[in-house]
């Protein structure tokens, strides 16, 4: 049903699936950076039309429903299912000839409070993200990491000191100013994030109180910034700021996380060890091909008696 060139495509409906370059016909899982480019045409999701276009301008855009059925040709279509890693992320749905793939995108099974929440769509052909595949990559209940992560800051404005949250801006930023609401924390955002912030309330997300972020101007705040921004004028005017990292890769610990940061919490908006493979099993996929991550988790999946393979390697099913 799929071929692997140097991206997954679907040739029986020309589609590219997730590209990393530009293409004539793509489907977009969702809208980080590393997902998106300007096709001549594009499947997506309602929110990750509109969080694409606030990024890249007017696109030649097909916006599907969840659960909605479009047929690419005749005998082959698609449905789009939540995936859960940030706000409009898209699992891909693909019928043919009585046979049913599907292509998990960056996901998460466990709730999330900004994103919609992704089941485990039944398939014969799994093609799977495995970001984290690793055993020892199992994240900690986030009710377990919010709270130190609220100690840590409260200790550091007690201080007299900047806590600079180091988060993505689409997803990442949106997540942690909603898991931080309830505290009440003056919390400074910088301009790219800020102006996200307000795509995602624009798609129905509300947030508690939040101002942007003003170099020299956030004395007593905790300022959100990009990573890549982390030496910023706002980061470098704030009060002797401490930089904090959430990501999953905080499991093991600063050196882990793949950029600077002083503090680390592990909290993820991708799928842990144990949720990949939670999503095999309860898909009953005959056949797994992973992607987009350690080239092990194949044989882990293996180990389990699963036929799983990278996605580079195509098995036909039996």
């Amino acid at each position: 049903m799929f071929q692997y060139r140097g991206d997954l495509y679907l040739p029986d409906g020309d589609l590219w699936i997730d590209p990393h370059e530009p293409k004539r016909f793509a489907f977009i899982s969702h809208a980080h950076g590393d997902h998106i480019e300007r096709h001549e045409q594009s499947i997506t999701s309602y929110a990750t039309a509109r969080i694409l276009e606030h990024r890249l301008g007017p696109q030649n855009l097909i916006r599907l429903e969840w659960g909605e059925e479009h047929e690419l040709a005749p005998g082959v279509v698609v449905r789009l299912h939540p995936a859960g890693h940030i706000l409009g992320s898209a699992q891909l749905e693909v019928v043919q000839r009585g046979r049913r793939l599907v292509y998990s995108g960056d996901f998460r099974l466990k709730p999330s409070v900004t994103a919609e929440p992704a089941p485990v769509v039944p398939c014969d052909i799994l093609v799977m993200e495995c970001t984290y595949g690793r055993p020892h990559y199992r994240f900690p209940p986030r009710e377990e990491v919010i709270p130190r992560l609220v100690e840590e800051i409260r200790g550091l404005l007690e201080e007299g000191r900047t806590p600079v949250m180091l988060a993505y801006t689409l997803g990442r930023s949106q997540e942690l100013l909603k898991l931080l609401e309830s505290y009440e924390f003056d919390i400074a955002l910088a301009p790219p994030i800020h102006s996200m912030v307000r795509v995602y309330e624009s798609l129905g997300v509300t947030f508690g109180k939040y101002r942007q972020a003003r170099p020299g101007q956030t004395d007593g705040a905790v300022v959100f910034v990009p990573p890549h921004a982390s030496k910023s004028r706002i980061v470098k005017r704030a009060k002797d700021p401490v930089t904090i990292a959430a990501t999953g890769w905080a499991v093991d610990g600063e050196k882990g996380v793949p950029y600077p940061t002083d503090r680390s919490f592990p909290l993820s908006d991708h799928a842990d060890f144990d949720e990949l493979k939670e999503y095999v099993e309860r898909s009953g996929a005959r056949e797994v091909y992973t992607v987009h991550g350690f080239d092990e988790f194949h044989k882990h999946l293996r180990d389990s008696g699963v036929r799983a393979h990278p996605a580079e390697v195509r098995v036909a099913v039996r």
